[in-house]
């Protein structure tokens, strides 16, 4: 049986039958997509190892010179791998020299005579669907800067103990605490960033802390990230606290603390993590190393309360990313009161606070520390619904301010 085919208006005679010519069309179709597949794959693995290795080799000469250590460093701060390092790219190894920031870790010495806390942390991670970004907008052969927060799934320590000691760092030696509502700082930010002067983004390693009660708060941080900054980039910085009551043997602390945290490394572009604040509360003995209970947190009061950072590339300007999400739980928290080592925990129920001889509310104190660290607090603001009822008893105008996120949480 012949078989007639039209081909540029030629005719073209085969001998082939039809079982045969579809057989052959199915083999010539399997080849093609194997070769296409190959080259979709080879093409793949290419992008691949450019992604993994850099584009430069090292000569056993200055392999020899620098060791394995010395060009492991050198890759890890090479971004791009591509053998040169650009001045963004230095410029975390500059702060790492220069500064001597790198990972410190703080032994925390208990005396045996003292009393302990048990401290525990309670995390859950970021609620991604709650941030604005794309998950899969990311640049192929890119390096992903979302990593750090990927991962941090868990606190970094579920449980530390810390020498009750410690604790009495919170309130130094100036302060008169029968002051009630005396709001004084623990964290003291340097004088050259009251003028306004950012720190830089561009960096992996929190700076060396020499005050005692600035590495007791780096070490309660440091129980859910590694890589807690205690002094934020941007204002508000720093912690401060405000005494809320006391009695002959007790006094009770409200403290604000503006923090955030790195989490990437080298070679991946920093991420910062900044939640919009953490609310602390302690009770401390006037005279003794005691603590009644002691907690910080993240309030969850807002639908947004973390902001967050990252660069997708070496310029600060043109590669940096923002958004904002929702962590409804990161928390600190002893759950019962300071008791003598190696014993049995004390009972919460054995130790009863006294009437307090003067205090404040609580609301009173936290409203103290806001405006504390953001002056336009001082200024009363209502939510909708409020506002017009006020506006109403005191027939003034509204003002209103639309915002995404909160004003005073770093949120918006």
């Amino acid at each position: 049986m012949l078989v007639v085919t039209r081909m540029a208006h030629k005719s073209v005679q085969t001998d082939l039958t039809p079982k045969e010519t579809k057989w052959h069309t199915y083999v010539a179709i399997f080849i093609g997509c194997t070769i296409l597949l190959g080259v979709l794959i080879g093409g793949l693995t290419v992008g691949f190892h450019s992604w993994l290795e850099p584009r430069f080799s090292v000569s056993p000469e200055m392999l020899q010179d620098l060791g394995v250590e010395g060009v492991q460093l050198f890759r890890k701060h090479d971004r791009n791998g591509d053998g040169v390092l650009s001045l963004e790219e230095f410029e975390p190894l500059a702060h790492r020299l220069l500064q001597s920031e790198e990972i410190y870790e703080y032994t925390q010495d208990i005396d045996p005579e003292e009393e302990v806390v048990n401290i525990t942390s309670l995390f859950t991670p970021l609620k991604l669907s709650s941030m604005s970004i794309d998950f899969k907008s990311k640049v192929p052969g890119t390096l992903d800067s979302l990593v750090g927060l990927r991962k941090w799934r868990t606190p970094a320590m579920e449980n530390q103990t810390f020498g009750a000691s410690r604790f009495k760092t919170l309130i130094p030696d100036y302060i008169d605490i029968t002051d009630i509502g005396f709001v004084y700082d623990i964290v003291e930010i340097p004088v050259e960033l009251n003028t306004g002067i950012a720190l830089s983004s561009n960096r992996y390693y929190p700076p060396q802390l020499t005050s005692k009660s600035d590495i007791f708060l780096h070490s309660l941080l440091s129980m859910f990230h590694p890589r807690p900054f205690i002094v934020s980039r941007f204002a508000p910085q720093g912690t401060a606290a405000v005494i809320r009551a006391y009695n002959d043997h007790w006094l009770e602390i409200i403290f604000r603390m503006h923090a955030e945290f790195q989490l990437n490394e080298p070679p991946f572009h920093p991420f910062w993590f900044s939640p919009g604040q953490f609310i602390g509360q302690a009770v401390i003995h006037r005279y003794e190393n005691k603590i009644h209970n002691f907690s910080l947190c993240v309030p969850t009061n807002h639908k947004l309360n973390v902001d967050m950072e990252w660069l997708n590339g070496n310029d600060p300007h043109k590669d940096m990313e923002v958004d904002i999400g929702f962590i409804s739980q990161m928390e600190l928290k002893s759950h019962c009161p300071s008791h003598a080592q190696g014993g049995k925990s004390a009972d919460s129920s054995n130790i009863e606070l006294d009437k307090w001889t003067k205090e404040i509310s609580h609301s009173h104190a936290t409203d103290m520390l806001e405006q504390h660290f953001y002056p336009f607090k001082e200024v009363k603001y209502y939510n909708l619904s409020e506002a017009i009822t006020k506006a109403n008893e005191e027939d003034k105008l509204i003002h209103s301010i639309i915002l995404w996120g909160s004003l005073d949480d770093q949120s918006c």
